[in-house]
C-alpha cells in the first residue's frame, strides 16, 4: 500500500521556505529505510522548486542491502547514487525488562555503509571503467513495475559483465537508531535498537538498564562484523586462517557484481574513539566492551604473514609509519 503525506503551504510557511526545504532535505535521508522493514520505498515532490528524489531499497541477501537514489533536477545531488549496507542482526530474548514490561524478544543490528567508487565492464577477463552503467531509478510506479536494471542483468549479450568497486565509508559520523534516528552521532556506522529514548526522541537514557543491555549486544555483533572484514581484508592478499569460525555473512554478496575492497587503514577507522563519546557512559561501555574483545584477537599480520594479536606489541610502534591518518588515540586503545 501507499502512504501520500501533503503539505500544502500557507502564506506564512512560503516565507520560510528555504529553512523549510532545508529540514526536509536533512530528514529525507535514504537512512530511513534500513530499518523501517515494511517500507521498501520513499518518494519526495517538491513542486516550489520542481524537483523529486526517490529512495529505493532492495535486499541483496540477508546481510546485504542496496538503497538507490534517484535525483531528479536538483543541481546539488548526483542524479544517482548507489549504496550498499553490510548489516549484522542479533534476534534474541533479552535478559533485561523495558521499562518494567516484559519483552519476549528483540532486535539489534549493526550496519556500515560501503560507497560505488568504479564500475567496470568486464569483457574476456579484460575489465575498462565506465562511467555510468544505469541510467536512473524510475520514478513511477508503473515504470517501476517494468523495472529491469543492468545491475540485475549481469552478464550481457556479448559476454561482458558488470563489476562494481566498492569501498567502506569511513569518513562521516552516523547517528544511532531506534527504528528512526536520533541525534547521537558518535560512530562511522550504525547501531539500531529498540532503545528508551528521552522525550525529545534526541538522545538514549543513559543509565536505563535495558539500554545497556542493546548497546553490550550491538558491542558484540560490532566485533563479529570487525572480524568478518578483517578475515575478508586478508583474504584479499592470500588465504588466511579466518578468525571467525562462524558464518561468513560479509562473503554474502555476489563477487561477480560486486568487488569489496578493504584496507587495514580504512577497518581501523572504524573503530569507536573515545573523543567523540565525551563523558557518555553508554557509548564508552559500548567502547570499553568493544576493546576489551579486539585486543585479544588476531586481527593483525605481521610482516611474515603471520596473524598477530594487537597487544602483542608488534604494531605499537610499526603502526603508525604505515597508517598516519589513523588516530594515535584510537591505535593506544586497540593495542593494549
Amino acid at each position: 500500500f501507499n502512504t501520500i503525506i501533503r503539505l500544502p503551504l500557507d502564506v506564512v510557511t512560503k516565507s520560510n521556505l528555504a529553512k523549510l526545504n532545508s529540514s526536509f532535505d536533512e530528514a529525507f535521508d535514504p537512512k530511513l529505510l534500513l530499518f523501517l522493514n515494511k517500507v521498501q520505498n520513499m518518494q519526495l515532490d517538491d513542486r516550489c522548486k520542481g524537483q523529486t528524489t526517490k529512495h529505493v531499497k532492495r535486499p541483496l541477501s540477508d546481510s546485504w542491502t542496496q538503497i538507490m537514489s534517484n535525483y531528479v533536477d536538483n543541481p546539488r545531488k548526483d542524479p544517482i547514487k548507489e549504496t550498499l549496507w553490510f548489516i549484522r542482526r542479533d534476534k534474541f530474548a533479552p535478559s533485561k525488562k523495558r521499562a518494567k514490561l516484559d519483552v519476549d524478544t528483540t532486535e539489534v543490528a549493526v550496519a556500515f555503509q560501503f560507497n560505488i567508487v568504479k564500475k567496470s565492464r568486464v569483457v574476456n577477463g579484460r575489465s575498462g571503467e565506465i562511467e555510468n552503467v544505469r541510467e536512473r531509478v524510475p520514478v513511477d510506479e508503473d515504470e517501476e513495475a517494468n523495472e529491469e536494471s543492468d545491475e540485475d542483468c549481469v552478464e550481457d549479450s556479448d559476454g561482458s559483465s558488470v563489476v562494481h568497486e566498492l569501498n567502506v565509508e569511513c569518513d562521516q559520523l552516523l547517528p544511532i537508531y531506534a527504528f528512526l534516528p536520533t541525534r547521537s552521532l558518535v560512530f562511522k556506522f550504525v547501531i539500531q535498537g529498540d532503545f528508551l529514548l528521552s522525550s525529545s526522541r534526541e538522545s538514549l537514557h543513559e543509565d536505563d538498564a535495558w539500554n545497556h543491555h542493546l548497546m553490550d549486544r550491538a558491542a558484540d555483533l560490532y566485533v563479529e562484523a570487525m572480524l568478518e572484514m578483517f578475515d575478508a581484508r586478508w583474504a584479499q592478499d592470500s588465504e588466511q586462517n579466518c578468525i571467525n569460525e562462524g558464518e561468513k555473512y560479509f562473503n554474502k554478496l555476489d563477487s561477480g557484481v560486486y568487488d569489496v575492497k578493504l584496507t587495514t587503514k580504512d577497518i581501523l577507522s572504524l573503530l569507536p574513539r573515545p573523543s567523540h563519546t565525551g563523558t557518555s557512559v553508554i557509548f564508552n561501555r559500548f567502547i570499553e566492551h568493544v576493546y576489551g574483545r579486539l585486543k585479544e584477537m588476531p586481527i593483525f599480520r605481521s610482516r611474515d604473514g603471520k596473524r598477530v594479536v594487537p597487544c602483542s606489541g608488534v604494531y605499537r610502534t610499526d603502526l603508525l609509519p604505515f597508517y598516519p591518518t589513523v588516530n594515535e588515540e584510537i591505535l593506544f586503545n586497540s593495542t593494549g
